[in-house]
């Protein structure tokens, strides 16, 4: 039984169903009655200025069993349809397992996770975060100031400690350990200096934004004279901040972005729910 619970958890977890808001039948007291893809591609929301980021391995702090992680790859590797996202709307069983395998290649070049666990991680962050989170940022460019943020600071608060070939190492919510204070990151006086500083720079950064709708609205030795530009992918470009031990501004932040959109176009349709 607990093997199959593991099974089933982790066919979920990859598929994107964790919890998510229900669209309701019209009435006064409904809050969602469209589908939301539909409300943030069309702009059909109310528009603020969104910060919005994510860190450079959303996935990393979820496999820290190494065996633990052999069997999910290999699980995948066997049932290949369970690497499709539910949102993709795919019922039929030749086609889940078509998908799955063109999923998987854009990760491996047609092997298996198995072989590749960094990659298999890889996938599992652009799926879950990444790969959304992108897209909700460049549909909300189209309407109000965006900034992408990705956190890839590896420092001692972030306190996840997986490495794994292939796949980076900053988890999902590190950056949150920098921002709010719980435990033993109260008082980073015992920490690096460079866990200071980014501490420093995240504060910064964040307050800027509340106050200003703006995380950079001057020059600022703290935050390296960085000016973070909004997205705009009208160009094809993807610009947003890396924050890591310096604060740069790069270029397109996922690289596998583009196929996943292939992978999408190539449905025929675009009436997802989510994405």
């Amino acid at each position: 039984m607990k093997l199959f619970d593991d099974v089933a958890e982790h066919t979920s977890n990859m598929q994107g169903k964790f919890f998510g808001p229900v669209i309701e039948p019209k009435g006064e007291e409904a809050f969602l009655t469209e589908k939301m893809y539909e409300l943030v591609r069309d702009g059909k929301y109310i528009k603020v200025p969104l910060m919005i980021g994510f860190t450079s391995e959303e996935c990393i702090e979820y496999y820290k069993d190494a065996n633990g992680t052999k069997r999910a790859m290999e699980d995948y590797d066997t049932h290949l349809g369970w690497l499709v996202p539910a949102d993709m709307e795919i019922t039929d069983e030749a086609n889940l397992t078509r998908m799955g395998r063109l999923i998987r290649d854009i990760y491996t070049n047609g092997e298996s996770f198995s072989k590749h666990l960094g990659d298999g991680i890889r996938f599992c962050s652009d799926n879950l975060l990444k790969r959304p989170i992108m897209k909700h940022a460049e549909f909300n460019s189209k309407y109000a100031k965006t900034y992408l943020y990705v956190f890839s600071y590896d420092g001692k608060v972030g306190n996840i400690n997986v490495e794994l070939d292939g796949a980076d190492s900053v988890g999902h919510g590190e950056e949150i350990k920098y921002l709010l204070c719980s435990g033993s990151n109260c008082d980073l006086s015992n920490y690096t200096k460079s866990d200071q500083i980014t501490q420093e720079r995240l504060i910064k950064l964040w307050t800027n934004f509340a106050k200003y709708g703006n995380p950079t609205p001057e020059p600022s030795k703290l935050l390296q004279n960085v000016n973070w530009p909004q997205i705009s992918t009208n160009n094809g470009n993807f610009l947003h901040v890396d924050i890591g031990e310096n604060m740069e501004i790069r270029n397109h932040p996922l690289k596998t972005y583009s196929k996943w959109n292939e992978l999408y176009d190539s449905l025929g349709y675009d009436d997802f729910v989510t994405y």
